[in-house]
């Protein structure tokens, strides 16, 4: 199964995926494993090793410099177990094959593009047309970049979706005008304590039981990514894809804080801490065409706030159930992209 991983600069793409490896490692179940790809074996190799030791550390990983191709291999089995947990924290029900394991293989590639890199690339550029090959994609919305200077969650989320679009109608791969491919919009950083006390004003925290852990978690994914999504997002999402073909998570790659006794308390999860970066004079091509498009201030800085230290264990939260999800949709159907 092919998964292409999309998002803007500073969704945690990166963090994303050194978190599967660091989840792989401390899962008790389904013999997880995640390596580099044949084709970008040695780069994927060499850039994991590096961010999973960084978040060991309790770092981040540094902020993208240049274009990198990432490509790994995602292998194990989804067990009963892990069907129960997600079937839970979603609300939904699996297929009855899912009382015993599944073996799955997922191939996941994506490119990191420095700032506004990526909108350099025409239709034709590789990244494009891998992703329109997939089967599914991965959306990681960043809960904290629309209240950044810069382009926002929707810029990314439309451009990409655009050249997508542009090359399954093309091939006439189009469902009824929809994009065909699964979607796990995935909302970020759920314990950033700007993200977690919102969903909890909103009552949309509940709390799930992970290896006899009381860990928190959302009760209506759909709800949690409105209350900070931008209509625009929300509606390229309905009209482009298929809605039973969309599922929303909300995922943390970093985990939970915990304290000294190993409990996650409530009013102090957030397992990073933030520091406010001066903004950068970095002006790509995106900011043009945003200007352009809606009559703004071009020569603006872009600015981030940045997690710069993770407080406590990481515990990665939630990473592995768009793939639980992946499969239950794939073992449903034998046609198409699904």
């Amino acid at each position: 199964m092919k998964i292409g991983i999309i998002g803007g600069t500073g969704s945690g793409k990166t963090t994303f995926i050194a978190a599967l490896k660091i989840a792989a490692m401390q899962s008790r179940s389904g013999d997880w494993i995640i390596v580099g790809n044949d084709e970008q074996f040695e780069e994927s190799t060499a850039l994991m090793a590096r961010n999973r030791a960084m978040l060991s550390r309790r770092e981040f990983p540094p902020r993208t410099e240049k274009i990198t191709h990432q490509g790994y291999f995602l292998q194990g089995s989804i067990t009963p177990n892990m069907v129960t947990i997600v079937s839970k924290v979603m609300g939904v029900k699996f297929p009855a094959l899912f009382g015993r394991s599944q073996a799955v293989t997922y191939s996941l590639e994506f490119w990191d593009f420095p700032g506004g890199e990526f909108i350099k690339f025409d239709s034709h550029h590789e990244n494009w047309q891998y992703l329109a090959s997939c089967n599914a994609l991965i959306y990681l919305y960043d809960p904290i970049l629309d209240a950044t200077e810069g382009p926002s969650n929707y810029e990314y989320l439309e451009l990409s979706v655009e050249y997508i679009y542009q090359i399954l109608k093309s091939r006439r791969d189009l469902v009824n005008g929809r994009l065909p491919q699964l979607l796990a919009v995935c909302l970020s950083k759920l314990d950033d304590k700007r993200v977690f006390d919102r969903l909890r004003v909103e009552h949309l925290v509940s709390t799930n039981y992970v290896d006899q852990k009381q860990v928190p978690c959302i009760n209506n994914g759909r709800r949690a990514f409105e209350l900070f999504a931008d209509t625009m997002t929300i509606a390229t999402i309905d009209r482009l894809f298929i809605k039973d073909r969309s599922q929303y998570f909300a995922v943390s790659s970093v985990g939970f804080f915990e304290n000294a006794s190993g409990v996650i308390d409530l009013d102090d999860c957030d397992n990073s801490t933030s520091t406010e970066q001066s903004p950068s004079d970095l002006k790509s091509e995106l900011l043009d065409r945003v200007a352009k498009r809606y009559g703004i201030d071009h020569e603006q800085p872009i600015g981030n706030s940045r997690a710069s230290k993770i407080r406590g264990k990481v515990i990665p939260a939630y990473v592995f159930d768009p793939f639980v999800w992946f499969h239950s949709k794939m073992l449903g159907t034998n046609a198409g992209y699904v």
